[in-house]
């Protein structure tokens, strides 16, 4: 399942391994946010707090683990931003 925001979702990646990042767990975690995004908000054409919260929380994780995703997903943001 693919949401609508896997456009963004691959450009970032696309963009950040031009740029020569490896970006290979980030990319990892992008494909399963776009998979959490699908399911559970799959009318969404934004990306929200809500959606963050939600993928950031719905496990245990450590606080260096959810400072991670917070990051990869401000960047996505920053791109879809870009983007227009």
């Amino acid at each position: 399942m693919i949401s609508v925001l896997e456009k963004y979702i691959t450009g970032f990646i696309q963009e950040k391994q031009a740029l020569g990042y490896v970006f290979k767990s980030e990319e990892k975690y992008l494909q399963n946010f776009d998979k959490f995004i699908a399911e559970q908000f799959h009318d969404a054409h934004s990306l929200t707090k809500e959606m963050i919260e939600q993928w950031v929380n719905r496990f245990p994780r450590s606080n260096c683990t959810k400072c991670r995703y917070y990051s990869i997903l401000n960047g996505l943001g920053r791109y879809m931003i870009r983007c227009g």
